[in-house]
């Protein structure tokens, strides 16, 4: 059976957050979905295009559920206690954004598929990134999810 599309796209969207935060650490740095994952406003007007105020939720335009996705897979992240990061008024953006303990510990485990090339997976997701060749991306975030739930065992 073949992994569901939304799948696909958290553990994307997961690896990537991972590979920006693993790179500053221990430094915070903003995120920023639109600078950060590509997402663009395409000029139209931040209350129009992205903010349903009676909601509270991104309006149904394409790019607008792209940064609802983004968003909610940021903020799981950070309920699940792998990053630190503030929300401010504008919910495309994220301060002050920091690999926890437990996400640094995640970050810099080899796992049994990544040791024959010698890499952590912060390591694999730093080269993956910067190479634009995202194999095993899903399995290796899969692994580091595991990584994350054994650490409170």
């Amino acid at each position: 059976m073949p992994v569901p599309q939304n799948i696909v796209r958290f553990n994307e969207i997961v690896a990537k957050t991972f590979s920006l935060l693993y790179e500053s650490f221990p430094l915070a740095r903003p995120l920023s979905i639109e600078a950060d994952f590509g997402i663009e406003r395409l000029g139209k007007l931040y209350d129009e295009m992205f903010r349903d105020e009676a909601y509270g939720e991104f309006s149904n335009s394409p790019e607008g559920k792209s940064m609802d996705f983004i968003r909610s897979s940021i903020l799981w992240l950070r309920d699940e206690g792998f990053i630190t990061c503030s929300e401010g008024t504008d919910p495309t953006f994220f301060a002050g954004a920091c690999l926890t303990s437990k996400g640094f510990t995640v970050l810099s485990a080899m796992p049994s598929s990544l040791q024959p090339k010698g890499q952590t997976v912060g390591e694999f997701f730093l080269e993956a990134f910067k190479s634009g060749v995202k194999d095993k991306l899903s399995e290796t975030v899969k692994e580091a999810i595991a990584i994350g739930i054994n650490l409170l065992s």
